[in-house]
Order: structure tokens, then C-alpha cells, then sequence
């Protein structure tokens, strides 16, 4: 399927997912389960879907029994009830994993918003995780904020006007280079928007990340693209930050992409991230390919 475009692709994942659900209190929590081995949780970002990590699936199941949620207010998901806190979501998403992966080890990563949630899950699951991966992890981690390009609103507005507004903002804020942004990519986003129901920056506030994280005492990494980065010290800052929580936090940075860096620069955050979870780690050799790279 490397050919597919990500409509393809995303049909051709959901038809050979394992689909497993488990109860909120409301309706029920969608998980979607591919490959064998080594338990890997992805955690989805803000305004998303395990679609968000459509182009990972396929090259990480090979290695890892990949579980995937849409967590409560995304997606094939029911709602968390009122009013909804951050609390809430990572106790629903916790529980959800004590009945698929009971007392099993794991590790896992979670992109943008899910490295928030992902922060507050590992405080409950220190026990059993291996390693928590935060992909994109900005504001959640405290420090200086970096600027937020201006978005356009795509609500109420016809088909033609909301692709035009969903692929502006695919451009200004998710990928760095917009001439990647096929029709594909604007409907996987489109959906994904469209059936977001949980506001994820009404609930979650400066430093969350930071704070969970600080009580967790869980093995670390990170991932960013480099466009989520472009500011001066605030890569320095972020690993700081993050070394305070875990002097071995494994870092990397992938120099063409921005926040939505396991879609934009796929191949290279897929060997990344299974060099990060693996035992061995050259934080070094990552430095080397960074000065490398044109």
C-alpha cells in the first residue's frame, strides 16, 4: 500500500484492524489493533483520529502489537460526560488498557494533545510502561510559548471554502512544506475536525504535561519536527524540561517536517521511533545525522 494515497490507505488499515471497544459511561471507547509483538499505544492529537498515525501503522506493526484509540470525543468514540477534564480522559483511556493489555508491559507515544493525555496515562500505568514517547509535545510542557499561526475557521462553510480553510491550516501549523498537501490530506483532516466533539485546549492548561510527567517517573523521549521548533532556545528549553522528569530522555528532532511529523516525514520517524524504544540508544548518532542532513 506504499503507493495509496491516505484515503486508500486509511480504508485498506481499518478493514484489516482488529476492532475492540471498551465501555464509557456512555457509549463505548473504539481501540484498533494491528501486528504482533511488543505492545505500542498511539495516542492521537487535538482535532484527530488514529488516523493520525496512518502512514506509522503499517512499517511499526511489524515489530509491535500496535493499540490505537479514538480517545472518548473523537472519532468512532462516544463523548466523556459533563463536564470533561483531562482527569477524566486519561482515567478512560488508562482503564481501557487495563482490559485489553492486562498486567502486560507496553510502551507508548502520543502526538500533540495525546502527549498530554499520554503524560497523565503514564502516571497511572508507571508501573507497566516501558518508555512514553512525546511526539510534538509544545505549550502541555510549559516554558516559553512559541507562536500560533492565525488559523481560519472552516465551520459553516460550504465544501469548496472549508478544503481551502482546512488546507490554509494544514499549511500554517501541521506540515512544513505545503506542497505535500494533497486532496487526500485535506480529507483525512476534514474528517478528523468534523467529528471532534472534545475542545482540547479548553481543558487542558500551561505546563499539564510537565506537571503529570514530573509525578509519573517513567523512561522518556521526544520527537519534534523541526518547524514546530524554529524558534531560538526552545528546543533547548523542551529538553531541559524533560530531562528534569528524566536525565535519559531520548530526543530527536527530523529537520524537514513540522507538527505533524510522523505523517509528513514518515519513514524517517518510523525507524526513529523504533530505535527510541528499542534497548539500545545512540543519542549521539542522532546528533551525527542531524549535522548531516542538507
Amino acid at each position: 500500500m506504499q503507493a495509496a494515497n491516505s484515503i486508500q490507505l486509511a480504508e485498506h488499515l481499518d478493514r484489516i484492524s482488529s476492532r475492540v471497544t471498551t465501555e464509557l459511561e456512555a457509549g463505548a471507547m473504539a481501540w484498533r489493533i494491528w501486528g504482533e509483538g511488543s505492545p505500542l499505544v498511539l495516542l492521537h492529537g487535538g482535532h484527530g483520529s488514529w488516523t493520525h498515525w496512518l502512514r506509522n501503522i503499517e512499517a511499526l506493526s511489524r515489530s509491535h502489537r500496535l493499540i490505537v484509540p479514538d480517545m472518548p470525543g473523537y472519532g468512532d468514540s462516544a463523548d466523556l460526560p459533563a463536564p470533561q477534564t483531562l482527569d477524566d480522559l486519561a482515567a478512560e483511556v488508562s482503564r481501557g488498557l487495563d482490559r485489553i493489555l492486562p498486567e502486560q508491559r507496553f510502551h507508548m507515544a502520543g502526538f500533540s494533545f495525546g502527549s498530554t493525555v499520554g503524560s497523565l496515562v503514564a502516571g497511572l500505568q508507571a508501573h507497566r510502561l516501558e518508555r512514553f514517547v512525546l511526539v510534538g509535545a509544545g505549550a502541555a510542557l510549559g516554558g516559553v510559548p512559541t507562536p500560533r499561526p492565525p488559523l481560519q475557521k472552516w465551520r459553516g462553510l460550504d465544501r469548496a471554502e472549508r478544503d481551502a480553510a482546512h488546507r490554509h491550516n494544514l499549511a500554517a501549523f501541521m506540515l512544513a512544506d505545503a506542497r505535500g498537501i494533497g486532496d487526500d490530506t485535506v480529507a483525512i483532516q476534514a474528517c478528523n475536525a468534523e467529528r471532534t466533539r472534545l475542545r482540547s485546549r479548553q481543558i487542558t492548561s500551561k505546563g499539564a504535561a510537565a506537571a503529570a510527567l514530573a509525578k509519573a517517573h517513567v523512561p522518556l523521549g521526544a520527537i519534534w519536527g523541526r518547524g514546530d521548533l524554529d524558534w531560538p532556545g526552545v528546543l533547548d528549553e523542551r529538553i531541559d524540561i524533560l530531562q528534569t522528569r528524566d536525565p535519559d530522555c531520548r530526543f530527536a528532532v527530523l529537520e524537514n517536517a513540522a507538527h505533524w511529523v510522523q505523517y509528513e516525514a514518515a519513514e524517517e520517524f518510523n525507524t526513529i521511533l523504533a530505535r527510541m524504544l528499542a534497548p539500545n540508544w545512540s543519542q549521539s548518532e542522532v546528533r551525527q545525522q542531524k549535522q548531516a542532513a542538507p
